[in-house]
C-alpha cells in the first residue's frame, strides 16, 4: 500500500515538473513571438523617448520632466539580428511622469546609440531585456505556486490550473514582450509576495525584510500604481498581524530597521518630485503650455465631448477595466475574448474574490492569518487603488473630456495572489468532495486551463491573421 502511494506520489511530481517547465516555456515563445511579429505595445514611443532621454543626460539621477520630448521613427532597418529604429528630431513633450528607474535601468543595456544628430534605438535588444525581466518575473512566479500547492500536497491539476492561470493572461506575456515600466513592477510584486510568502513560513528573518523592502521599493519606483498597492498590501497585513498577535514585532524589529535605507531612498525621491512640480507624478498638463496641452490627445473641444453622468461613467470605466482584463490590444487593434472564451478570466476572478472573503471571514471571526489572508489584503488595496483611479479619471473627463486611464494593466502585478487564491480555493474544497464528484472537478479544471489557453494565445493568432489575410483580400 505503501508503494503504491509512493510510485502515485511520483507521478504527479513528474506530471507536475511537466506542466510547469512546458507552460513556461510556451509563454516565452509566445514574447518572442510578440517582440518579432507584434512590437508595438501601449505607450513604446513614449518610452522610448524617455529611455533616449536618460541616455543624453547621464548625469541626471532625477530627469527634469519637462524636458524629456518625444521621437518619431523615421526609418528601420536590419543591423546584424537586430532591428534599428532611427528617430527623428525631438518634437512635442513626452507624456510620461514615471519615476525614472525602469529607465536608467534600460540605459545600462547600451541600447541607444547616438552619433551627432542621429538616434538609433536597438529594439531588439530593448524587448529582449524586458523579455528576460518578464521570465524571470515568471519564473519566481511559478516557484511561489510550486512551494505554496507542494505543501498542501495538491494534485498536478490543480498545479496546472495556477500554471495556466499565470501564463495565460493576455496581457501578461504581451506587455512582457515590449518596452514598458510594466516589467520591472511586476517583478517588485513577485518579490513582495514572495517576501510575505517567507514572513508566514519563517516569521521575522532577514531574507523576508529584505524580500519585501526591495519588492515595494522597486514597485514603487517604477510605477506609483503597482507602488501603491504594494504599500497598502504591506499596511494592511501589518494591521492585521499587530491586531492578532497584540505586538508590534512585525515592525519593530532589527530587521526592519536594517532596511528602513531603501524606503528612505525611495521617500527621498517623492519629496523632491513634490517640492519640485507640487504632485507626486507630474501630469501632462504641469509640464507644458495651456496651448501644447489643449491641442493634444489629453484634451477633449466641448463640442465633441461624449456626455456621460457619473452613473454612465461607472460602467464605462469598469467596462474598460474588463476587456483589458481578458483583451490585447494597442493603437492598431484590439482582440477581444466574449461569450465562451471569457469564462475562465470571470471564472478566475470570482474564485479568487471568494477565497479572499473566506480568509477575511476566518480572521475577523478566528483571527486566523495565513498566508491566505494575503488574498484578502490585495483585494482591499486594489480597491482602494481603483477607487483613486477612478476618481482621477472621472476628473478628467470632467474637466477636459478625456476619458483614458481605465485599463487593467494597472493591476497585472496583482496576478500571482489572484492564481494562488483561484487555485487554493478549489484545492481547499476539492478534499471534502467524494470520488465521482473529485473526478468531475478534475475534469472540470483540465477544460478551464485548455479553454484559457486557447483564449490565451491560439484565439489571439486566429484572429491576428484572420484579420491579415481579410485584408489582403
Amino acid at each position: 500500500m505503501k508503494d503504491n502511494k509512493m510510485k502515485d506520489d511520483r507521478k504527479n511530481l513528474v506530471k507536475i515538473y511537466f506542466v510547469y517547465s512546458m507552460l513556461f516555456i510556451f509563454f516565452v515563445f509566445k514574447m518572442f513571438f510578440y517582440a518579432n511579429e507584434i512590437s508595438a505595445v501601449p505607450d513604446q514611443d513614449a518610452h522610448i523617448s524617455y529611455i533616449v532621454y536618460m541616455e543624453r543626460n547621464p548625469d541626471k539621477v532625477i530627469p527634469k520632466f519637462e524636458d524629456i520630448k518625444m521621437y518619431e521613427v523615421i526609418d528601420t532597418f536590419e543591423r546584424g539580428n537586430s532591428k534599428i529604429l532611427e528617430l527623428g528630431e525631438e518634437g512635442s513633450t513626452c507624456y510620461l511622469g514615471h519615476p525614472p528607474f525602469y529607465y536608467k535601468f534600460m540605459q545600462l543595456w547600451n541600447i541607444v546609440e547616438i552619433d551627432g544628430e542621429h538616434v538609433y534605438f536597438n529594439i531588439t535588444k530593448a524587448s529582449y531585456v524586458n523579455i528576460l525581466v518578464t521570465s524571470i518575473t515568471m519564473m519566481i512566479i511559478l516557484y511561489i505556486g510550486f512551494i505554496k500547492f507542494r505543501e498542501n500536497n495538491a494534485s498536478w491539476m490543480i498545479h496546472f490550473m495556477y500554471v495556466t492561470i499565470c501564463t495565460c493572461l493576455p496581457l501578461y506575456g504581451y506587455i512582457g514582450s515590449g518596452i514598458n515600466n510594466d516589467n520591472l513592477c511586476n517583478l517588485g510584486l513577485v518579490l513582495l509576495i514572495a517576501g510575505i510568502l517567507s514572513y508566514f513560513d519563517k516569521g521575522c528573518c532577514g531574507g523576508t525584510y529584505w524580500l519585501i523592502g526591495i519588492g515595494v521599493v522597486l514597485s514603487v519606483l517604477s510605477k506609483l500604481t503597482a507602488g501603491l498597492i504594494a504599500v497598502l498590501v504591506c499596511i494592511i497585513i501589518a494591521v492585521f498581524d499587530i491586531w492578532k498577535n497584540k505586538k508590534m514585532t512585525i515592525i519593530c524589529n532589527k530587521y526592519f530597521a536594517v532596511t528602513m535605507p531603501l524606503y528612505f531612498a525611495a521617500l527621498s525621491y517623492f519629496i523632491i518630485i513634490y517640492t519640485r512640480y507640487g504632485t507626486y507624478q507630474p501630469s501632462y498638463s504641469i509640464l507644458v503650455s495651456a496651448e501644447e496641452f489643449k491641442s493634444s490627445v489629453f484634451y477633449v473641444d466641448e463640442a465633441l465631448r461624449v456626455q456621460m453622468t457619473l452613473g454612465q461613467d461607472i460602467v464605462y470605466y469598469f467596462k474598460g477595466l474588463w476587456s483589458t482584463w481578458v483583451g490585447t490590444y494597442n493603437k492598431s487593434y484590439c482582440i477581444d475574448r466574449e461569450g465562451l472564451l471569457a469564462i475562465p478570466f470571470v471564472l478566475t476572478l470570482i474564485l479568487f474574490l471568494i477565497q479572499a472573503g473566506i480568509a477575511l471571514y476566518k480572521y475577523i471571526k478566528r483571527k486566523e492569518l495565513t498566508f491566505d489572508t494575503v488574498a484578502a489584503a490585495f483585494v482591499m488595496a486594489m480597491l482602494i487603488t481603483i477607487f483613486r483611479q477612478f476618481r482621477g479619471h472621472w476628473s478628467a473627463y470632467s474637466s477636459r473630456g478625456y476619458l483614458g486611464g481605465c485599463q487593467a494593466r494597472y493591476y497585472m502585478p496583482c496576478l500571482p495572489i489572484i492564481a494562488i487564491g483561484a487555485s487554493q480555493l478549489v484545492c481547499n474544497y476539492k478534499c471534502k468532495w467524494d470520488r465521482i464528484q473529485k473526478r468531475v472537478i478534475d475534469i472540470g479544471i483540465v477544460l478551464f486551463s485548455l479553454l484559457m489557453l486557447y483564449a490565451d494565445f491560439f484565439h489571439y493568432i486566429y484572429i491576428l491573421y484572420h484579420k491579415q489575410i481579410y485584408i489582403l483580400l
